[in-house]
Parts: structure tokens; C-alpha cells; sequence
């Protein structure tokens, strides 16, 4: 599946009320290597309301060890699931569109998060926390986000930091430009609780892999996210740094 076909997923997206130009698209590309990992690698590609970072659809590609592609699509009474898979080893080699097994599953939002209310995509926080004017942002920050199969609820705090050096290339029309330097970066932590109904086990919240302590360190010269750091029930603490990003 090329990124090309991925973007045009995106297509007709916007509902009667939205412009064309309002729809963001958002692309993350996560890489880890050594034994704990088996060298994973996942592609997630977000469509948006620029907005208010209402999402619109998810694509989210893994890569390695067991593959699959889901697709997410938000509705205003919940979210569509449809997961692909190959059928067997063979067919996992070939592009994901050829694919035979599939499946297709329904998520209602739950009663107390009405349809008024925007319901976000974890992943957008990197995009809304950057896109504030720090000395505007109400802190505490809640918003509403779908993570696998529920709705959950987050509060992002701001929280004072210490000096760290970045190192990332960014490329843009103009050219490629690699930073390397220390800065003292806006940090801000993230608490989720579930948004359902209290007699549903609630899923375990995850960003980028992270589920617990989790923190997102922002440039403040641009306001890009550098780096967010946080837990994994399986392999403990870990730090994820910005290698290289791509403004359009």
C-alpha cells in the first residue's frame, strides 16, 4: 500500500458545513529497533478538522512481525473499524491491497460524550499543542480522543522543564534544514481516564505505544514536538525523539 493510495483514502472526507481546505493531513512514521522490539514499525496517517482537531479518519499500518492495516472512520454516533490482514504467510509479502482477510467492527460513543463535542485522535495532541499560543493555552487542556475502541478523556498540564539538546533535519519547499541545539522546551503531561460508561472495562490508553507518564517536550522556537517520553506495560520507560519532519 503506497503512501499515494493512503492519501486518496482521505478523499471526500468533509462534511456538508466544512471546506475542503479546512481538512489537515497528519502523518507519523514510528521505527524501533533492537531485541525488545524486533525492529516494529508503524505508518499512521490522520485526517482532521484544522480548526478544532475533530478527526475524520485514521490509517494505521503495521509494518513488522504481524502485519495488518486498520481503518477508522468517525461518525456522529461512534467509530467504523475495518481491519485488514493477509491470509497467510505468502500474502503478507505482497501489498496490504491484496489482502484477502478482512473485518469490519462498530464502536458507539458512549451517552455522555454527545455529538456537540469534538472527539479528537490521540495522535493529534502533537498536532494541537504545537498549533496553540503557549501564553494563550487554558491550562489544564481536556479533550476528547478515541483511542483503539473507546473514548477517552485527557488532561494535559503544563509543567516546568530543564534544558535538553535536539538534533532532527526539517524539510520544507525551501530546502532541508538540520538543528542541532540545547533549548529549554515547553513540556506538558498527559492523564487519561475512560469517557464511558464506568461498567465497561475500560481500555488501556496508549500514544505512540506510551501509556502512563506520559509527556510531550515542545521547541519553543517553532513549536514542534521534539520529543515525548512515557511507559510501556512491557518494555518500562521510554523516550521518543524527533529524527526529521516535513512541512508542507
Amino acid at each position: 500500500m503506497t503512501d499515494g493510495l493512503l492519501t486518496r483514502m482521505g478523499i471526500g472526507l468533509a462534511g456538508p458545513s466544512e471546506k475542503a481546505e479546512e481538512i489537515k493531513l497528519m502523518a507519523v512514521e514510528l521505527k524501533a529497533e533492537g531485541l525488545s522490539f524486533f525492529q516494529e514499525q508503524y505508518a499512521e496517517k490522520i485526517w482532521f478538522n484544522a480548526e478544532d482537531g475533530r478527526a475524520y479518519r485514521r490509517i494505521r499500518w503495521r509494518k513488522g512481525g504481524d502485519p495488518w492495516v486498520k481503518i477508522y472512520s468517525w461518525t456522529e454516533k461512534g467509530v467504523r473499524r475495518h481491519k485488514i490482514e493477509p491470509a497467510s504467510r505468502g500474502e503478507s509479502k505482497q501489498d496490504p491491497i491484496k489482502w484477502a482477510q478482512t473485518g469490519e467492527d462498530f464502536y458507539p460513543h458512549p451517552l455522555n460524550a454527545v455529538s456537540s463535542k469534538v472527539i479528537s485522535d490521540p495522535a493529534l495532541l502533537l498536532y494541537l499543542l504545537s498549533a496553540f499560543d503557549p501564553q494563550n493555552l487554558k491550562s489544564p487542556l481536556e479533550i476528547l480522543v478515541f483511542g483503539k475502541e473507546q473514548v477517552h478523556r485527557l488532561t494535559c498540564r503544563r509543567e516546568k522543564s530543564l534544558p535538553l539538546t535536539v538534533s532532527f533535519k526539517t524539510h520544507s519547499s525551501s530546502g532541508v534544514i538540520a538543528r542541532k541545539t540545547p533549548i529549554t522546551p515547553l513540556v506538558f503531561s498527559i492523564e487519561a481516564e475512560p469517557a464511558g460508561s464506568p461498567d465497561k472495562n475500560p481500555e488501556a490508553f496508549s500514544l505512540l505505544g506510551l501509556q502512563k507518564n506520559i509527556r510531550i517536550y515542545l521547541d519553543p522556537s517553532g513549536q514542534l514536538p521534539i520529543r515525548v517520553s512515557g511507559r510501556n506495560s512491557l518494555w518500562g520507560e521510554l523516550i521518543l525523539d524527533l529524527g526529521e519532519v516535513r512541512l508542507d
